[in-house]
């Protein structure tokens, strides 16, 4: 149970970050925030709790 815990909060705090660079580039349009959110989003597809949930 615990490892399914920081599964879930890992996701929440990296998606929450995705979320808030995603929302800094929309505001400033700089490239850095978008390469951020976009790394963001890789990182979520790589640690998806299903991926290491069905074993």
């Amino acid at each position: 149970m615990t490892s399914q815990s920081r599964l879930i909060v890992r996701w929440a705090v990296v998606e929450s970050g995705c979320l808030v660079n995603g929302v800094l580039w929309f505001i400033s349009r700089d490239r850095v925030s978008l390469a951020a959110a976009v790394a963001g989003l890789a990182i979520l597809l790589a640690l998806r709790p299903s991926r290491y949930l069905e074993s």
